[in-house]
């Protein structure tokens, strides 16, 4: 069986694919995909496997599926392992409303505006404008896929203007916690899972998402007290094996994101470098 994930390591969505092949204890192969400056993703290589040129994508025997949502139903559905999805049609349909809410919440807007702080404000604004000149760029090359090009475009313009909106970013983090208050709720009915004794989809979404929150620093919403029942869930999440072995993400790892500028910015440096040493040459002949 030839499986391959195309994913990025802090990718919250590739997370999510990543946690549902370990909790299968499927074997598969990772292909990177850089999504820091040289935007690998919006190569039309990869644009021909994901439309929208976003991360993760599964392959699966000359299958190709896209959205983390439908890649992690896809596994549950087609690889062995244990099933991740409850036989009882209301649980089912429980588990199904939270995925549905999950999948809805703009995790990437949130995820950029609460990071929105003064110091970070003009580097986002380049990374939005960069995005958009790589776009036209490749789209102008590759007329087949205009629309795609197109597309994604439009998606940044949204995306830009959610993020950097103080009221609309307020208006996350209230849905953020709202979430928050609602699996509080759930698990007072004594359940060791989101929704019954079986550890499903909506638990790994779950996993993703308190660790995002973490990642934040946000873990006041449920600590010390403020939501007892959220924060020993969280715990249990991180006692399963699936937490390492699908590699979460709880912090910044300086060396990965080394990894991914260093073929941005290396070649700049070296051309800086190659002029400040020609000019100091050029200064030194000039003036011995």
């Amino acid at each position: 069986m030839s499986v391959t994930l195309y994913e990025t390591g802090p990718s919250f969505y590739s997370h999510l694919a990543r946690l549902t092949l370990v909790e299968k204890g499927a074997d598969w192969q990772s292909q990177n995909i850089n999504i820091g400056p040289v935007m690998e993703n919006f190569e039309p290589w990869y644009m021909r496997i994901h439309p929208a040129g976003v991360v993760p994508a599964l392959e699966h025997n000359g299958t190709i599926v896209t959205e983390a949502i439908h890649i992690m139903r896809y596994v549950d559905q087609n690889f062995d392992g244990p099933s991740l999805t409850p036989e009882d049609p209301a649980l089912r349909e429980k588990m199904d409303e939270w995925l549905e809410r999950m999948n809805a919440f703009p995790t990437r807007e949130f995820s950029y505006g609460v990071q929105g702080i003064a110091l970070l404000k003009p580097l986002m604004k380049r990374s939005y404008d960069l995005r958009r000149k790589v776009l036209r760029k490749h789209r102008d090359k590759n007329p087949d896929l205009a629309e795609r090009y197109n597309a994604r475009l439009q998606d940044i313009d949204s995306w830009q203007k959610v993020s950097t909106s103080p009221e609309q970013v307020e208006a996350l983090r209230q849905k953020a916690q709202a979430i928050l208050d609602d699996m509080e709720a759930e698990l007072a009915h004594g359940k060791p899972w989101l929704v019954g004794e079986s550890f499903t989809l909506a638990d790994i979404w779950m996993m993703t998402y308190l660790s995002r929150l973490k990642q934040f620093g946000m873990t006041h919403w449920w600590e010390n007290g403020k939501r007892p029942l959220v924060d020993a869930y969280y715990q249990r999440l991180q006692a399963r094996p699936s937490f390492v072995k699908g590699d979460v993400w709880v912090g910044i790892r300086p060396g990965y994101m080394f990894k991914m500028l260093a073929p941005f910015v290396l070649p700049r440096l070296t051309v800086l470098l190659l002029l400040v040493g020609g000019l100091s040459y050029g200064v030194w002949w000039l003036f011995p």
